[in-house]
């Protein structure tokens, strides 16, 4: 997984929109593993319905979140504290036409990435507090790079 999360570091990025604006890109999907036979990928992509079946194996949902929280730490891990109060919007950018319910893609997104922001301090904690506003957008079709978008808005006090 190692190999993988590089390439897909090269689709991710940090951008900055002035002094209260962050925008991170993140992928829709992550390599679970690639089987030996015949070098099958087998692909995650996070949303409830996957996770919800990864959850009935606990090493493997485990294993997946730990993967995709590392993607994520290895983007915000040099960001200063965010003093206050955030808000952070997820804009989902699908590679297909087909229809999707954005708070089954987005919700899982939002639950590794806010985690993460509390874990390496970016902010103090990831509850109510001091994350009151959470928005799930659809962005348009974007078949050369699906991806989801988080907009971190730091609120005024």
């Amino acid at each position: 997984m190692q190999n993988q999360s590089w390439c897909l570091m090269k689709r991710a990025s940090i951008e900055q929109h002035g002094v209260n604006r962050l925008m991170i890109t993140l992928p829709l999907k992550i390599l679970e593993r690639v089987r030996k036979s015949d070098g099958k990928e087998f692909w995650f992509i996070p949303n409830l319905n996957s996770y919800t079946q990864a959850a009935k194996c606990t090493y493997r949902r485990n294993a997946l979140k730990h993967e995709f929280s590392n993607l994520i730490s290895s983007l915000v891990s040099h960001l200063k504290p965010i003093e206050g109060k955030i808000s952070l919007k997820y804009t989902l950018h699908p590679g297909d036409k087909r229809t999707r319910d954005l708070s089954n893609v987005c919700c899982i997104i939002d639950k590794y990435f806010s985690d993460v922001l509390s874990k390496e301090g970016i902010i103090e904690d990831d509850n109510y507090n001091f994350i009151p506003r959470v928005e799930y957008v659809f962005g348009n079709i974007d078949k050369d790079n699906p991806r989801c978008e988080v907009t971190i808005t730091r609120l005024g006090e």
